[in-house]
């Protein structure tokens, strides 16, 4: 293990993370707004987990105040309406909003369609469908709705998702699962694409693909440190993380334990592994472990990562089909 680890900081002086640093650093603020103090509030509470205070990201501004300086200054605007009710006065908000270039994501709590007058109606319909504005329809139940508006939140602005996760809890479950599962599917894809040799037997020889496994576990190294970011690590130094992070991936940074992990969970007679299995199953294993770690405070235990295994054989299988296919991943 203490050569094994020597060779991870050999390759983390090959990594630059002022990138992943800058990402997670990223200055956002999400302004909700709308008529309702009551539906402001639950919309607030399902984006911040209930964390407030004045250098909170998450602003509560009333609809009724109109135009206000904040709107300039926001990457997204959630507007609130209560059981779906438009009137001119929003639309005309939502109007000057939609004219500086914002996402906006307009939620319609509580009710399956907009209800209002004809004009403010008709109004809203011309604003939705002008191809410069950015706006967004979302229909949300009143209660339980906190998985659909991340999820929507994230869609408009992916590029503030270490940012967002970093600085509100409820989006880090969310961040997390997409970057392990967009690393794990990268690393298949350049294990198949590469000269990395098939593994037959699973133990054998691995050796000759060391400048290809480099490249994988490097990616490895990047997605545990993006993990990291976005549960509000402390993450300016490297070292420290690593030396943290290695007893809890277990043997998903170095492919031949792997290999001989694996093996033990495949069914009696089936010896080989392909290389594109490998490449997935110890990312995604590596991922969950680091998710696991800093969501709990606790590392994972040997049957745990057991089940981050068999969680990735089930993906990769699905993955593969789907590639195989002709499907979109």
């Amino acid at each position: 293990m203490i050569r094994r680890t020597r060779t991870l900081f050999e390759l983390l002086r090959e990594i630059s993370l002022d990138d992943i640093r800058d990402e997670a650093s990223r200055h956002f603020s999400l302004v909700v707004t709308g008529p309702s103090p009551q539906t402001r509030a639950s919309i607030v509470n399902a984006l911040s987990g209930g964390v407030s205070g004045p250098d909170s990201p998450v602003i509560d501004y009333p609809s009724q105040e109109g135009w206000a300086l904040l709107f300039e200054r926001a990457s997204l605007v959630v507007y609130a309406l209560d059981a779906g009710r438009m009137s001119m006065e929003d639309v005309t908000l939502l109007r000057r909003i939609a004219e500086i270039g914002l996402p906006v994501l307009v939620t319609s709590v509580g009710a399956p369609a907009l209800v209002g007058d004809n004009r403010s109606l008709d109004e809203f319909d011309r604003l939705l469908s002008n191809t410069h504005y950015r706006l967004r329809v979302l229909r949300l139940p009143r209660e339980g709705f906190s998985e659909s508006l991340l999820r929507a939140v994230l869609r408009e602005i992916e590029a503030f998702d270490l940012a967002l996760a970093r600085r509100l809890p409820p989006f880090r479950p969310y961040v997390s699962q997409q970057l392990i599962s967009e690393t794990s599917r990268a690393n298949a894809e350049f294990a198949l694409m590469s000269n990395i040799p098939q593994l037959v037997p699973v133990v054998g020889n691995l050796v000759t693909a060391g400048a290809d496994l480099l490249v994988l576990t490097k990616n490895q190294m990047l997605l545990v440190f993006k993990i990291a970011a976005a549960h509000g690590a402390e993450i300016h130094s490297s070292r420290k993380v690593l030396t943290e992070l290695v007893p809890v991936v277990g043997a998903s940074f170095f492919w031949r334990s792997l290999a001989r992990e694996l093996a033990a969970l495949l069914p009696a007679g089936i010896g080989a592994i392909p290389k594109t299995t490998i490449a997935y199953t110890g990312t995604y294993a590596a991922g969950r472990s680091a998710q696991y770690y800093y969501s709990t405070g606790r590392r994972p235990n040997g049957d745990l990562i057991n089940s981050f295994y068999k969680e990735a054989l089930e993906r990769v299988r699905d993955v593969l089909t789907r590639r195989g296919d002709g499907q979109p991943r």
